[in-house]
């Protein structure tokens, strides 16, 4: 089964895309987003007004690839990305597209009951709800169901029951009477596809479509453009949904950063307003890595069914709002205008373009040490005046013994082999300094407390 599936990603009768190529629009468009992040840096490194809007950088991506998004979906239905492959959006139609009935048409009348429940109908229910319309069963399934079907349980074939095992039980003196010649038609279209109702859904596919279903498990799919409604829930899942997710991101990434001046930040913000400050904490260390995992494991385990022919749906977003992708055909071909057509094939091109080029520059610039945007933003700040003693660094009352500029305050000599302590400032020789601190465990003029560990030797050239 899994071998057959995965054979038949490289299958042309299919009409939905192989998860090589949806893995490659996924990374087409973040590719997009980093070019554009490398580009404005660029503009920012020479122009003044381009530096000034670095801040807005994610909001101007947004404005700008919801414009160019929306115009896509608008007049072709698909993206920039899936434009590179010949992929479209659409939606699902067809007879096999409709959801599964929890009980015949007998027992609906009478009202639902457990008894009047079809033989796996919830089954295929919760199938259908979770990963969409099944895809027609193989010719071997359906010899196997047919041989199976009006048979008693004991005398049912199974794909691994030896033929010997098989003839003996057709042969059993316990086997049914003879069925007439209309009834194993109709039972045979039965156990195509499992029940009434779904073998007078696939009686009214085509014999084209049934033949691609002999090819591919999806081949009988049929699809419908996308309405105005999925349009917009498209371009908030290719815009909004990315932006949001960055924002998120870059939330808990300083909300949980282990650096001092970010430490104390938190500290102090919890200081002032607790209640906040313990919420917050509550988001950052329990709701946002619960919600990223069931994202990352919901999308993983809908690209494998994806990878396996078990849905037609690469993300439960999409399974949600019924949108599926799909390959462009002839007829789209057909029904697409030249100027259209000529605007596609130039936006490809450009695309493709615009994409290696900001990539080869971005590989050469990393190589070099590249600037990001916070760098530069810090870059372009003044650097602030030294603290001065008395006023930043808090001084003794007594201030007769304080030591004069260039001399130690421990050996009150010129001094040598200079150290400084990083809580005051204070600058002395650096054996005086290590002795001192180690033994007092406060600096020598501010009588602050502080470690040997807090004593940097400063080198001279």
């Amino acid at each position: 089964m899994f071998e057959s599936n995965l054979l038949s990603q490289i299958n042309t009768s299919s009409p939905l895309p192989t998860a090589v190529e949806v893995q490659f629009t996924t990374s087409i468009s973040q590719s997009l987003y980093k070019a554009f992040q490398f580009a404005h840096t660029l503009l920012a490194e020479k122009s003044d007004r381009a530096a000034a809007l670095l801040p807005w950088s994610d909001e101007i991506y947004l404005a700008v690839s919801g414009m160019l998004e929306r115009l896509m979906l608008q007049h072709a239905d698909t993206t920039f990305s899936e434009m590179i492959f010949a992929l479209r959006r659409a939606e699902i139609d067809g007879p096999l597209a409709a959801t599964p009935l929890l009980s015949t048409s007998s027992t609906a009348a009478s009202g639902p009951s457990s008894s009047g429940l079809r033989p796996g109908a919830r089954g295929r229910y919760l199938r259908w709800l979770l990963l969409g319309p099944p895809p027609v069963t193989t010719p071997e399934e359906r010899a196997i169901n047919f041989i199976n079907s009006n048979v008693p349980s004991q005398m049912r074939v199974h794909a691994s029951a030896p033929a010997d095992a098989a003839v003996a039980a057709i042969a059993s003196p316990k086997a049914a009477a003879p069925i007439p010649l209309a009834d194993i038609i109709v039972t045979d279209a039965k156990a195509a596809v499992g029940s009434e109702v779904d073998a007078a859904a696939l009686s009214q596919l085509k014999s084209v479509e049934l033949l691609k279903a002999e090819h591919a498990p999806y081949g009988y799919l049929r699809f419908k453009p996308l309405s105005h409604r999925n349009k917009i829930i498209s371009l908030f899942l290719l815009t909004l949904k990315p932006y949001l997710e960055r924002k998120a991101e870059q939330w808990y990434v300083r909300n949980t950063d282990a650096s001092v001046d970010a430490v104390a930040m938190r500290n102090a913000y919890a200081y002032r307003y607790p209640h906040r400050a313990a919420f917050l904490r509550f988001l950052a260390q329990y709701v946002y890595p619960i919600y990223h995992v069931i994202k990352q494991g919901s999308r993983l385990l809908y690209m494998m069914c994806f990878l396996l022919e078990m849905t037609l749906y690469t993300s439960p977003l999409h399974r949600v709002f019924g949108i599926a992708l799909r390959r462009c055909t002839l007829e789209d071909s057909l029904t697409t205008s030249p100027r259209a057509q000529r605007a596609l094939l130039i936006a490809r091109v450009v695309l493709l373009l615009v994409f290696c080029g900001f990539r080869l520059l971005d590989f050469t610039r990393n190589a070099d040490g590249a600037s990001s945007p916070r760098q530069i933003q810090e870059e372009g700040l003044p650097i602030p005046p030294p603290p001065a003693l008395g006023g930043d660094v808090p001084l003794p009352e007594d201030r007769s013994s304080l030591p004069k500029a260039g001399e130690c305050p421990v050996c009150r000599r010129h001094v040598t082999n200079a150290a400084v302590c990083l809580v005051s400032g204070i600058v002395g020789c650096y054996p005086c300094l290590q002795g001192y601190v180690r033994a007092q465990r406060t600096c020598p003029v501010t009588h602050q407390s502080m470690g040997v560990e807090q004593i940097r030797r400063v080198f001279e050239c």
